[in-house]
C-alpha cells in the first residue's frame, strides 16, 4: 500500500518515483526491476521510497489508484449505455500501466483499488438501484470482473480493437453468456 501523504513533496516524490519504473519497463521487465534502479532513476532517496511505498507492486497500485479516483470525478456524467465504453476509454488511456498490471499477473491490484473506490462509485452511478445495496454491490463486481477480463482477452490479442470494438465484443459476449443463462434458467424449470 502506498503511504502518500497530502502534500506536494510527497506527491513530486511519488510522481516521479512512477515516471521512473515506466521508463525503466523500456529497458528491462517488471521482475528485472529493483527497487533500487527505481531510487537511481528518479533520483529520490532509498528512504524517500519507502516513506512512500513498500514495494514496486505499491507504485503500480498508486497509480491504479490515481485511475481509480479520477474515474469517480467524470462518471456522474456518464449515460447508462456508455459506462461500459467510459470505463474501457479510461484504462484504455492508461495503457501503458494496465499493460504492466496484466501481463505480470498483478491483477490483484485492479480488484484491489476497485474495491477500495466501490462505494464512491456506486453513488455515482444512479442506474444502479441505491435499495438495494446487496445487489448493487455484486453488479458492481461483476462488472469489474467484466472490465478485468476483458482487458486480459485484449492484450493477449495484442490489443487490436479500438474502444468502441473492444466494447462491442463485450457487448456481444454479455448477450451469449445470456443467451446461456437462459438456456440454463430453462432446462433448470423443466426438471
Amino acid at each position: 500500500m502506498h503511504h502518500i501523504k497530502n502534500n506536494l513533496k510527497s506527491f513530486r516524490s511519488a510522481e516521479l518515483i512512477s515516471a521512473a519504473l515506466f521508463e525503466l519497463l523500456k529497458e528491462k521487465t517488471y521482475e528485472k526491476i529493483t527497487i533500487t534502479d527505481i531510487y537511481r532513476k528518479s533520483f529520490v532517496s532509498r528512504a524517500t521510497f519507502y516513506r512512500l511505498f513498500d514495494n514496486i507492486d505499491d507504485v503500480l497500485y498508486y497509480e491504479v489508484d490515481k485511475v481509480f479516483y479520477n474515474m469517480k470525478e467524470e462518471l456522474a456524467a456518464v449515460d447508462y449505455p456508455n459506462i461500459l465504453r467510459f470505463f474501457i476509454e479510461k484504462t484504455i488511456l492508461n495503457l501503458d500501466l494496465f499493460k504492466t498490471i496484466i501481463q505480470n499477473k498483478k491483477y490483484s491490484i485492479i480488484v484491489s483499488c476497485f474495491e477500495k473506490h466501490n462505494e464512491d462509485i456506486l453513488s455515482t452511478m444512479t442506474f444502479i438501484n441505491p435499495d438495494n445495496q446487496i445487489q448493487a454491490f455484486y453488479e458492481l463486481e461483476i462488472f469489474g470482473g467484466i472490465l478485468l477480463a476483458t482487458l486480459s482477452a485484449w492484450h493477449k490479442f495484442e490489443q487490436k480493437e479500438n474502444f468502441d470494438q473492444l466494447t462491442q465484443r463485450v457487448i456481444t459476449s454479455i448477450g451469449s453468456l445470456n443467451i446461456l443463462f437462459n438456456l440454463n434458467s430453462q432446462k433448470a424449470d423443466e426438471v
